[in-house]
């Protein structure tokens, strides 16, 4: 069990999006650039250091999903919007900030099963996943080509591969998270619920955009 779920479930709670981030960064997961913030001034300095325009949401332990309850704020443009953002949030935990990117948007997660337990997920993402339904499962543990057959039976698939305007993306690096999370899954059971959406897949690789754990 990973040392971050061990003590989230002791203290009685549900891991935050920063440690939910660190745990997919040490099996080689990456996820987007980010900060977490307590205070205007430090917001200020994260802010200009990740450069703008920024993503601003709330720390929780709650697991909720914080676009519900109005704890994601988008295109953050300058100092002045930043500081109001920051008040507005009203955030005992802090404020996480991230880039703003634009990019093709992937719903992977996973979830445990009563019957056949890890179950990885992979499709169309974003505020539309549920209305597409673009999704493909595997049960885990997964290896490449099961990861590969998955991505394939997806709409976004299509899109991946290169489609108008859209240049086609690295889709080993797909691969290479669904595998990565099947492990993570295979190792902390004690996760029923593993939720990355939106994850971007950008030009330069994909990378993680919020990340929910419901232990």
């Amino acid at each position: 069990m990973h040392r971050i779920i061990e003590r989230a479930l002791r203290e009685g709670r549900f891991p935050t999006e920063p440690e939910c981030r660190e745990i997919l960064e040490d099996y080689g997961i990456p996820v987007l650039e980010y900060a977490v913030a307590k205070s205007e001034e430090e917001a200020v300095r994260v802010a200009e250091e990740i450069g703008y325009p920024v993503v601003m949401k709330i720390v929780t332990a709650k697991g909720e999903h914080k676009s519900d309850i109005g704890g994601v704020l988008l295109n953050i443009k300058d100092k002045d919007e930043l500081i109001k953002s920051f008040r507005e949030l009203k955030a005992p935990m802090g404020v996480l900030i991230s880039p703003m990117v634009s990019g093709v948007e992937l719903l992977i997660g996973a979830f445990q099963d009563e019957q056949f337990g890890g179950v990885v997920a992979f499709g169309t993402g974003g505020k539309f996943a549920e209305v597409y339904e673009d999704v493909a499962y595997r049960i885990t543990p997964i290896d490449a080509d099961t990861a590969m057959e998955m991505i394939r039976e997806t709409k976004v698939y299509r899109i991946l591969s290169g489609y108008r305007d859209v240049k086609a993306r690295d889709i080993n690096q797909i691969v290479k998270v669904l595998v990565n999370l099947s492990k993570l899954v295979e190792e902390n059971p004690e996760i029923r619920e593993i939720d990355l959406n939106p994850t971007f897949s950008l030009p330069e690789g994909v990378f993680v955009g919020d990340a929910r754990f419901i232990l």
